[in-house]
């Protein structure tokens, strides 16, 4: 019989790790991963992309495909600091958003090599109605990039040209006038894999927005989503969306993980709450898997749980914890953002200080 998801906060050593470390790239000799935050890997697997906030750098990867290991391809220093990089799922484009109010388009070139293709001045050209971007979504069909004000109820809409990756401003407003008007500090859009429904989160007001995606970018208002959001402090922060299973995950450092399962495109069922405090989530669904960043110790632990697509279960497969590794020193256990190789077969995580490659 499987031991439930409980039973690790009751008997944390049960479970061994799965994941094996095979690679360590540090900032001793990798000086710009300085601050690791976020990271993109290519459809096809040959370029990975790290995002450093402290050192304001992109730094580019050639990927051994069979492997998994890394050399270090190029170094792109930004004019401003970022907490994001969003890749099109064509491969071809990369945006990250600036503190200071900066979008800024890179096209990837058939070597891998980051060209920027412009810098969007968000707040002089949004009259200031988008204040504290810090996050940016595509849909599901790449056309439209979306950038939601931390502290406004406005969303910035771009058209993306497919050829080039260029963005231009649709419009900038609150989608939600009229119809609800008491959400604030907006983080993370996500769309449904049919690119029919969007969900946003509202951290402060414990809520998340369900929009009907229209084909020409707009966001129709569909209803407001409380139950699972947690109180007080729960604070739901990013969505991630299945592409197999009907379940859609809204997680945060204080929330947890809150499940729910798409009964259609225009519904949602509340399904639970699990107390897993997170930085982190992404699937593997080759395996019906989910990998996630547990902050129960600073984020030094990644744990692997297995998803029941019958009832959105998950159980408890193995963990792997930086501190009982040698290799992994103090200052690298504080794991930020994660991802999978096209294949499952390799797990990519970065920390304040280095670049882990697992394989899975």
């Amino acid at each position: 019989m499987k031991l439930t998801l409980l039973l690790f906060f009751v008997f944390p050593s049960i479970a061994f790790s799965q994941l094996k470390l095979i690679e360590l790239h540090t900032v001793d000799d990798i000086a710009e991963l300085y601050g690791g935050r976020s990271i993109k890997m290519s459809p096809d697997g040959k370029k990975l992309f790290v995002l450093a906030r402290l050192t304001d750098v992109i730094t580019v990867f050639d990927r051994n495909t069979e492997s998994g290991s890394l050399i270090q391809k190029q170094t792109l220093s930004l004019p401003c600091s970022s907490l994001q990089l969003e890749l099109s799922k064509d491969g071809k484009s990369l945006y990250t958003i600036c503190q200071s109010g900066s979008l800024l388009a890179y096209r990837i070139d058939e070597s891998g090599f980051l060209e920027s293709i412009g810098i969007f001045d968000c707040k002089r050209s949004h009259l200031s109605e988008t204040n504290g971007m810090e996050y940016l979504s595509l849909s599901a069909d790449d056309q439209f990039l979306y950038v939601p004000g931390s502290f406004s109820e406005a969303i910035s809409t771009f058209r993306r040209n497919a050829s080039t990756g260029e963005l231009s401003l649709i419009d900038t407003r609150s989608h939600t006038k009229g119809k609800f008007n008491d959400w604030d500090w907006g983080n993370n859009i996500a769309f449904s894999a049919n690119n029919k429904s969007a969900y946003f989160t509202s951290p402060r007001k414990n809520l998340m927005i369900s929009f009907n995606f229209l084909e020409n970018g707009d966001l129709q208002f569909q209803k407001v989503i409380k139950k699972g959001m947690g109180v007080d402090d729960g604070e739901p922060d990013k969505i991630l969306i299945s592409k197999k299973n009907p379940f859609i995950y809204v997680y945060s450092i204080s929330l947890g993980v809150s499940i729910y399962r798409a009964q259609s495109d225009k519904d949602l069922k509340y399904v639970r709450n699990l107390p897993y405090y997170t930085e982190s989530i992404i699937l593997n669904e080759y395996e019906d898997q989910m990998y996630m960043i547990y902050g129960a110790s600073l984020y030094r632990t990644i744990v692997t749980l297995d998803i029941d697509p019958g009832n959105s279960e998950l159980t408890l497969n193995s963990e792997y914890t930086g501190e009982s590794d040698s290799r992994v020193s103090d200052d690298q256990l504080i794991f930020r953002d994660m991802v999978l190789s096209p294949d499952g077969q390799h797990l990519y995580v970065v920390g304040e200080n280095g670049l882990l490659v697992f394989r899975t």
